[in-house]
């Protein structure tokens, strides 16, 4: 019979479970001890009442070479499982379930009465931690997802745990087992060396996240594979290169900045340390700097001492910026704009020169629009002369062009005087003469599409379906010319039979199709969009009074992972299906219809058609009763 080790028991009752010796004379623990040893490492798994816990029983289960206790509830679903895999009379792995489903389980690997290892499972997640000194607490992740990361992230800053950042961290032995090229390879290193020390100080200076904080979502662009040098062999290290945690704090959200995420074995990891804050967090391009390694397929020559020496800099003046408040950052600004300069002259690839001087603009607009650097605007200007002077590319001086206009327009949006109708005139104005000027670069596609989304938002709906449909033919193949597709679908829709289908939030498949004969809302919703919430409880109000009339809701999750949707659903159990896309607002679900942003809700009736591409909460139940009569 497996025997309870000792150690590993939360109650000194629990030894009186190990009483007995061959399993077939013992006979089985009580339930409630049974239910009473707990995980040893934070998971959500069924912890039944104590009434519910008397009505469980526990089995013994023969394996080949084992046997296992395993608690059931009173209709049979497992609870538990305490497992002897090995046929040695001793506990060596201990299952927790929920609905069902194993979620957690901690291990004794060489089987020397002390647990080794812990993993996650199912809605649990993917981790595997390995603890090599067996003191319960995980010294290595051997596996864990970039979502998982981020959880980790925010539980070490709330507890100021450095052991556990560091875990996250990618290590020097992986670091070298990776096919990089030396700038990249001298880049990381420096990098995380750095990043315990800047974490530290992080941890104790902020004051955003507390005990209460928890994580919600992963957010990053798509990965890109950074390419072996020339002559390697092996598996490319796949990156995410400005991934981000949203966190939620009393109700309020806020972002954490990841850096760069990168690959390593099954496991992801860490090579900043974290910056709290908003979106326009300035850091160095991962994949501008893999452009020394590689330039029309041949080896490129690496940094100079002198270049290295700048980036270097230029990676310790974002860390130290990430820890000071914003009246103290322009002046960190003004260094980093000197190191950028330098790096231009000390660059001999002009393409390589025109990396520094988009970031240059880059750092200039995200720092004026946060409000630490008044001058970023007037200094993009200056930049934008300079490099029509010097006649550089058209795509740069088109995106340093876009910054300052865009840049502009953010600043004076935020003035409580806003005369709103002069701004958005002299906005739309802009991009018109920014489109006729530069007619095809990258920029001209988030030019069309800002054109559409105000042009939409004033009621200009015709000339907002025009320049959505010229986004959609001049950048076809693109994200933001899908995205003009799907937009000018959207607009054009009352009428036409919508299509909506793919994978659902509870597994399985959604199709809309399949809801033909009902009148059915459409709902795009997100956790971290909290009017979303809102919109739910009024749709399930709508949903009681009126479906036996025809009517049903179908939500799309734009969450860029399930699990925050999936925990909210949990506790809120609203009687309608979700289809599920993780690429968001960027994703095809969002695409096919444009959405840009949220709320949005659509109505269409029971042929399928849309009778109503932009409903309001506040309108459904009257929409309702005119369709539904």
């Amino acid at each position: 019979m497996p025997q309870f080790p000792r150690r590993y028991s939360i109650a000194t009752s629990l030894l009186l479970l190990a009483v007995g010796s061959p399993a077939a004379a013992a006979p089985p623990p009580k339930a409630e001890a049974a239910l009473s040893i707990s995980p040893l490492h934070s998971v959500e798994y069924d912890r039944p009442s104590e009434a519910e816990a008397r009505t469980c029983k526990v089995e013994l289960e023969k394996g080949d070479k084992g046997s296992a206790w395993v608690v059931r509830t009173a209709d049979g679903q497992v609870l538990r499982r305490y497992s002897d895999t090995n046929g040695d009379n001793q506990l060596d792995a201990w299952c927790y379930f929920k609905d069902g489903l194993e979620v957690y389980r901690d291990i004794d690997s060489d089987f020397d009465r002390k647990v080794d290892q812990h993993r996650w499972f199912n809605t649990g997640g993917s981790k595997w931690g390995v603890d090599r000194d067996q003191d319960e607490k995980i010294d290595y992740w051997k596996q864990i997802s970039p979502q998982e990361v981020g959880e980790e992230l925010v539980d070490a800053i709330v507890k100021k745990d450095a052991a556990a950042f560091e875990r996250l961290l990618l290590s020097k032995q992986e670091l070298d087992a990776m096919k990089l090229s030396p700038t990249l390879h001298n880049q990381f290193a420096s990098r995380i060396g750095q990043a315990a020390s800047t974490f530290q100080d992080l941890a104790s200076r902020q004051r955003l996240l507390s005990a209460s904080s928890r994580y919600v979502d992963f957010g990053a662009a798509k990965p890109g594979a950074l390419p072996s040098p020339p002559g390697t062999n092996g598996p490319e290290p796949i990156v995410y290169e400005s991934a981000s945690a949203l966190v939620e704090t009393n109700s309020k959200t806020e972002q954490l900045q990841l850096g760069v995420l990168i690959q390593a074995g099954d496991a992801w990891r860490l090579v900043d340390a974290p910056q709290i804050g908003g979106e326009n967090v300035e850091v160095s391009s991962v994949f501008a700097l893999s452009r020394f390694s590689s330039s029309g397929g041949a080896a490129a020559a690496p940094p100079s001492d002198k270049m290295q020496q700048l980036m270097e800099e230029l990676e310790k003046l974002d860390a130290r910026r990430a820890t000071l408040p914003p009246a103290q950052q322009a002046k960190l600004i003004d260094e980093r704009e000197q190191r950028l300069l330098a790096l231009v002259q000390a660059t001999e690839d002009p393409q390589f020169k025109e990396t520094w001087y988009s970031q240059l603009a880059d750092m200039y607009s995200s720092a004026a629009m946060e409000g630490v650097y008044p001058k970023g605007v007037a200094r993009l200007q200056e930049l934008e002369n300079a490099l029509v002077k010097m006649k550089a590319s058209r795509e740069l001086v088109a995106h340093v062009t876009y910054l300052r206009l865009w840049s502009d327009w953010v600043l004076k949006n935020q003035d409580p005087k806003l005369d709103f109708a002069k701004v958005q005139d002299e906005w739309v104005k802009q991009l018109r003469g920014f489109v006729k000027q530069f007619p095809d670069t990258p920029d001209t596609a988030e030019a069309c599409l800002q054109l559409g989304m105000t042009l939409e938002f004033a009621g200009e709906t015709d000339e907002a379906l025009e320049w959505y449909q010229k986004l959609g033919k001049d950048f076809a193949g693109t994200p933001r010319g899908e995205k003009g597709l799907g937009a000018a679908r959207r607009i054009d829709s009352v009428g036409k039979v919508m299509s909506l289908s793919g994978p659902g939030l509870d597994g399985g498949s959604v199709d809309l199709a399949k809801y033909r004969g009902k009148h059915v809302l459409i709902q795009y919703w997100a956790t971290w969009y909290e009017p979303s919430k809102t919109e739910m409880a009024v749709l399930n109000q709508a949903l009681s009074k009126y479906r036996k009339a025809g009517f049903e809701v179908l939500g799309v999750n734009l969450d860029n992972s399930p699990a925050a949707a999936k925990a909210y659903l949990a506790e809120n159990r609203y009687p309608w299906r979700h289809v599920y896309d993780q690429d968001g607002l960027e994703g095809r679900l969002a695409n096919e219809m444009g959405v840009m942003t949220l709320p949005l809700m659509i109505l269409v009736d029971e042929d399928g058609k849309v009778v109503n591409r932009n409903v309001h909460a506040t309108e459904l139940d009257a929409e309702l009763k005119r369709v539904l009569k």
